[in-house]
Protein backbone atom coordinates (compact mmCIF):
# COMPACT_ATOMS: atom_id res chain seq x y z
CA UNK A 1 0.00 0.00 0.00
CA UNK A 2 1.15 3.61 -0.40
CA UNK A 3 -0.05 6.60 1.60
CA UNK A 4 0.05 9.81 0.12
CA UNK A 5 -0.11 12.39 2.49
CA UNK A 6 -0.82 16.55 1.60
CA UNK A 7 1.97 18.65 1.26
CA UNK A 8 4.82 15.87 1.51
CA UNK A 9 6.64 15.44 -1.33
CA UNK A 10 7.67 11.67 -0.52
CA UNK A 11 5.13 9.18 -0.33
CA UNK A 12 4.55 6.49 3.33
CA UNK A 13 4.60 3.05 2.06
CA UNK A 14 3.48 0.48 4.97
CA UNK A 15 2.77 -2.72 5.13
CA UNK A 16 -1.19 -3.66 6.29
CA UNK A 17 -1.07 -6.83 8.30
CA UNK A 18 -4.83 -8.23 8.93
CA UNK A 19 -5.25 -11.85 10.36
CA UNK A 20 -9.09 -13.75 10.46
CA UNK A 21 -10.00 -14.96 13.65
CA UNK A 22 -13.60 -17.14 14.05
CA UNK A 23 -16.54 -15.19 16.31
CA UNK A 24 -18.29 -18.22 16.80
CA UNK A 25 -18.47 -19.41 21.03
CA UNK A 26 -19.11 -23.13 21.69
CA UNK A 27 -21.79 -24.55 24.17
CA UNK A 28 -20.87 -27.83 26.07
CA UNK A 29 -22.79 -29.67 25.84
CA UNK A 30 -25.23 -28.30 22.97
CA UNK A 31 -28.01 -29.55 24.28
CA UNK A 32 -29.09 -29.25 28.08
CA UNK A 33 -31.44 -31.70 29.59
CA UNK A 34 -32.98 -31.26 33.21
CA UNK A 35 -34.38 -34.69 33.48
CA UNK A 36 -37.44 -34.97 35.41
CA UNK A 37 -38.53 -31.98 37.69
CA UNK A 38 -40.83 -31.19 40.74
CA UNK A 39 -43.30 -28.32 39.96
CA UNK A 40 -42.17 -25.48 42.41
CA UNK A 41 -38.31 -26.76 42.32
CA UNK A 42 -35.26 -25.53 40.20
CA UNK A 43 -32.99 -28.10 38.84
CA UNK A 44 -29.54 -26.75 37.57
CA UNK A 45 -27.18 -28.27 35.27
CA UNK A 46 -23.72 -26.95 33.92
CA UNK A 47 -22.77 -24.90 30.71
CA UNK A 48 -19.19 -24.32 29.64
CA UNK A 49 -19.06 -21.22 27.00
CA UNK A 50 -16.01 -21.88 25.35
CA UNK A 51 -14.07 -19.08 22.59
CA UNK A 52 -12.01 -20.43 20.57
CA UNK A 53 -11.27 -17.10 18.70
CA UNK A 54 -8.06 -14.82 18.96
CA UNK A 55 -10.56 -11.84 20.09
CA UNK A 56 -12.79 -11.11 23.20
CA UNK A 57 -16.14 -11.86 23.07
CA UNK A 58 -19.28 -10.44 24.90
CA UNK A 59 -22.20 -13.00 25.02
CA UNK A 60 -25.79 -12.83 26.22
CA UNK A 61 -28.76 -15.08 26.62
CA UNK A 62 -31.84 -13.41 25.36
CA UNK A 63 -35.70 -14.29 24.82
CA UNK A 64 -35.07 -17.18 27.45
CA UNK A 65 -38.46 -18.99 28.43
CA UNK A 66 -40.66 -18.91 31.38
CA UNK A 67 -38.57 -20.42 34.40
CA UNK A 68 -35.07 -20.83 32.69
CA UNK A 69 -32.35 -18.85 34.91
CA UNK A 70 -28.69 -18.49 34.07
CA UNK A 71 -25.83 -17.89 36.88
CA UNK A 72 -23.66 -15.43 37.70
CA UNK A 73 -24.91 -12.56 35.78
CA UNK A 74 -28.57 -13.33 34.54
CA UNK A 75 -26.68 -15.51 31.02
CA UNK A 76 -24.70 -12.19 30.20
CA UNK A 77 -20.82 -12.43 30.08
CA UNK A 78 -17.62 -11.63 28.71
CA UNK A 79 -15.19 -14.45 27.27
CA UNK A 80 -11.45 -13.99 26.67
CA UNK A 81 -9.29 -15.51 23.60
CA UNK A 82 -8.81 -19.33 24.72
CA UNK A 83 -10.73 -18.98 27.62
CA UNK A 84 -13.76 -21.10 28.60
CA UNK A 85 -16.28 -20.29 31.03
CA UNK A 86 -18.92 -22.28 32.95
CA UNK A 87 -22.21 -21.11 34.31
CA UNK A 88 -24.99 -22.55 36.46
CA UNK A 89 -28.33 -23.26 33.95
CA UNK A 90 -31.41 -23.75 36.39
CA UNK A 91 -34.74 -24.20 35.13
CA UNK A 92 -38.16 -24.26 37.42
CA UNK A 93 -41.35 -25.86 35.06
CA UNK A 94 -43.31 -23.07 34.87
CA UNK A 95 -46.33 -25.83 33.80
CA UNK A 96 -46.65 -29.38 34.05
CA UNK A 97 -45.32 -32.22 31.34
CA UNK A 98 -42.56 -32.34 28.98
CA UNK A 99 -40.83 -29.28 27.45
CA UNK A 100 -39.13 -28.19 24.63
CA UNK A 101 -37.57 -25.27 24.14
CA UNK A 102 -35.03 -23.02 22.31
CA UNK A 103 -32.22 -20.84 23.68
CA UNK A 104 -30.08 -17.94 21.67
CA UNK A 105 -27.23 -16.32 22.77
CA UNK A 106 -26.43 -12.95 20.95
Amino acid sequence: MRLSVPDQSLPVPFTLRAQITNTDLLFQPPALDFGDCVMGERTAVKLLVRNPGRLPQTFGFVGLPSGLHFTPNDGFGYVLPGEALERLVSFQPPIAGPQTFSITAK
